[in-house]
């Protein structure tokens, strides 16, 4: 949606990771290239991030500049994200080049049910999570709660649109909203947006599982605006 928006209002913008990952270079590793700085420049939107950029930990630019993050569940990121790299089915995107490597990781999980795998990735995006509130947390930062925009996703473009100054006609972000709000009628596993309704980790985890994830995360989540 952003990708379009910007493109409609002649704002440049860019989504270094969309772009490497269609060239094969994965988030791990290329977001602690030091090479990869120079191309944050002033004047232009970067989008798509997953975590935060290890080159962007000393960026001194970065403080004064606005700022959006898209929060969700992590109860609920780790459930879609199972449906999307791990068990039987495969529904990520892969990338033009090296796409073996995002297939070896997906075999690595195959035959691993939903449980065990919410809980072996859990660390990780916790560690993702607490570094956005280590480098991105200041008075510049807008936070949206992909619950709270999910059904909504003209309010949460005119959101971001407002916080970073860009204007554009309202008609335009209705447009663009409609072409994107996707909602399944039913679930099905082989797709991306395979079901995308805030809290489906309540209807795919068993509760000893999410009461381990919402002890975990609880407190952090906290600083996102969450009561898990």
């Amino acid at each position: 949606m952003l990708e379009n928006v910007f493109a409609k209002c002649e704002v440049p913008a860019i989504s270094i990771p969309d772009i490497l990952f269609l060239e094969g270079v994965l988030d791990d590793i290329w977001q602690a290239d030091d090479d990869i700085r120079p191309m944050f420049m002033p004047g232009c939107v970067y989008f798509g991030f997953r975590s935060f950029p290890a080159v962007l930990g000393n960026y001194a630019r970065l403080g004064g500049v606005p700022k959006v993050i898209l929060i969700r569940d992590p109860r609920d990121i780790l459930t879609s994200q199972y449906f999307a790299f791990g068990g039987k089915h495969f529904s990520h995107r892969l990338p033009d080049k090296n796409a073996d490597l995002l297939v070896d990781c997906h075999m690595r999980y195959k035959n691993m049910e939903i449980d065990e795998y919410v809980i072996e990735h859990a660390e990780v995006l916790h560690a993702k999570l607490s570094d956005y509130k280590k480098h991105i947390f200041d008075e510049n930062l807008f936070m949206l709660r992909y619950e709270d925009i999910f059904f909504d996703k003209a309010h949460f473009l005119e959101s971001v649109l407002t916080h970073i100054g860009v204007i554009i006609d309202s008609d335009v972000i209705k447009q663009i909203a409609a072409a994107h709000d996707i909602r399944p009628v039913s679930e099905d596993s082989t797709q991306h947006i395979r079901r995308g309704t805030p809290g489906d980790h309540a209807n795919k985890l068993q509760p000893a599982t999410i009461e381990k994830l919402t002890t975990m995360f609880r407190n952090l989540m906290g600083d996102f605006g969450y009561r898990l």
